[in-house]
C-alpha cells in the first residue's frame, strides 16, 4: 500500500492503513447506520473517544469543506 495504489485509483497522496480504517469507519457509520460500540469493538480501540475521533473528523471536514463553498 502507498503512493503508487493510491495514484492508480486518483489519489494524489500516499494511502496508509490508517487512511483505510478511518474511511471503513466513517463509511459504516454515516452510511450503514453501526453504531459507535460496535465500531470501536471492530476497531480494536480500548477508549470510546478514540473512535468518537473517527466521526468527529468528518464532521469537523464537512463543516470545513461547507463554509468554504459558501465563500466560494
Amino acid at each position: 500500500m502507498g503512493a503508487e495504489s493510491g495514484r492508480s485509483y486518483g489519489v494524489a497522496r500516499d494511502v496508509t492503513a490508517h487512511d483505510l480504517r478511518k474511511t471503513f469507519a466513517t463509511h459504516q457509520f454515516y452510511h450503514c447506520d453501526t453504531d459507535l460500540l460496535r465500531l470501536q469493538r471492530w476497531l480494536g480501540h480500548a477508549d470510546i473517544n478514540t473512535t468518537r475521533s473517527y466521526v468527529d473528523d468528518l464532521a469537523g471536514w464537512q463543516r470545513r469543506q461547507t463554509v468554504r463553498d459558501m465563500v466560494a
